[in-house]
């Protein structure tokens, strides 16, 4: 398989999830990222849960822009702000 193959097929999975799903994965991805690039945190166990608890967190959020009414784009848009963000600061 070539890259642009892997790339093609990562894209397809990511649409085939629910909108909810998608922002999960992507604030556990950038908040794992945003604690590894800080470096404050060096156990592999805090990285991970700090993208498990972000991951969480816009599920709950997702489930509050649908009772919003507002579109799924915004479920899609809440992933990466909220990682960003963190509560602890």
């Amino acid at each position: 398989m070539s890259i642009e193959e892997n790339q093609n097929a990562v894209v397809s999975f990511m649409n085939a999830l629910p909108p909810t799903v998608q922002a999960s994965i992507m604030g556990a991805c950038v908040a794992v990222v945003r604690v590894m690039y800080d470096q404050e945190e060096t156990k592999p166990m805090r990285i991970i849960m700090e993208g498990v608890i972000c991951g969480f967190l816009c599920i709950t959020v997702s489930h509050g822009i649908k009772a919003l009414g507002l579109d799924e784009n915004w479920i899609r848009f809440s992933g990466a702000p909220l990682a960003i963000l963190d509560l602890t600061q």
